[in-house]
């Protein structure tokens, strides 16, 4: 329970300072490049502290690592570091498609839509843990989970007189696959791997995410100063400490009720948030997601 609100209070800390930085109209990819390096720099604290060092796969761990994902298993132990800076590299590439395809479903349906799809990617996760491991909930957390997709759904719904099957492009589908995608990557993680190896797999991750990321700052040559860097920072922690809280709450719970929950989570934070910190008014609409989110997590940590 712990892991999933400080997952909740992470996810929520990041939303809330980017849109600090959005009413400051800073460059989207500076920051996200200072992010990734910020992450990347505690990451490799973190395996530094762990002394636990990259190394060469030793012979054999690239047939250990296919038997174990065709069985649903572990990796052995002596394979573990190798599946977590493989995979790390795959997740990181989909931790900036994820973005990318962001930035492309804002320009073709507004932001609004745009965050709706994201919002709503926790879809993927869930039926794919549920579909390959056969995970089964109890009665409370289908009510939970069912509470928490509608608290999503409701907080992200389309203006009035807008149809859902109106406003759907394929950009934004393309967002609701790849940040589910990237999202569900962190409970492959945890299925095949060990905690052990955890600070590898986060490292891995946000430097090929950051590579990526400067090497696109670094060809579009934007502007950007001190501003974009406390704001990267400023993501780039909560966004650090987020994915290793995902990774601990992914093997305390169902991968089927920590990505709802995490989700409505945060819209009842920053919700909260919204009204306290900048003189929001949620409305009607808003309140309701206040109410569904909370029944919803009551249900699912029953």
């Amino acid at each position: 329970m712990i892991w999933l609100l400080l997952m909740i209070g992470c996810t929520s800390t990041l939303a809330l300072v980017l849109k600090l930085g959005e009413t400051r109209a800073l460059d989207r990819f500076a920051v996200v490049a200072v992010n990734y390096l910020t992450a990347f720099i505690g990451a490799a604290v973190m395996v530094w502290r762990a002394d636990t060092a990259p190394m060469l796969p030793p012979p054999g761990s690239g047939t250990a690592i296919a038997t174990a994902l065709s069985t649903g298993a572990p990796v052995e132990p002596w394979a573990g570091p190798t599946w977590a800076l493989g995979w790390g590299v795959i997740t990181g590439g989909l931790f900036f498609l994820g973005l990318w395809t962001y930035q492309r479903a804002i320009r073709a349906g507004g932001v609004g839509l745009a965050a709706a799809m994201s919002r709503l990617g926790v879809l993927v996760p869930m039926l794919l843990s549920m579909g390959l491991w056969g995970v089964v909930l109890s009665a409370a957390e289908w009510g939970g989970v069912a509470l928490a997709l509608t608290a999503i759904a409701v907080a992200n719904a389309p203006a009035r007189g807008v149809r859902w099957r109106d406003a759907l492009r394929p950009a934004l589908l393309t967002v609701f696959v790849c940040v589910g995608l990237s999202e569900f990557s962190s409970k492959v993680f945890q299925q095949h791997g060990h905690l052990v190896d955890k600070p590898l797999f986060v490292a891995a991750t946000f430097a090929v995410a950051g590579l990526i990321a400067w090497t696109v700052v670094a060809a579009r040559r934007p502007r950007w100063g001190w501003a974009e860097v406390a704001v990267g920072v400023g993501v780039g922690v909560p966004n650090l400490l987020g994915m290793v809280a995902l990774i601990e709450a992914l093997d305390a719970l169902p991968a089927a009720v920590v990505y709802p929950g995490v989700g409505a989570g945060a819209v009842l934070v920053v919700q909260l948030a919204g009204v306290l910190l900048f003189g929001e008014k949620p409305g009607a609409r808003g309140w309701t997601v206040v109410a569904l989110t909370a029944a919803a997590l009551v249900l699912i940590n029953i």
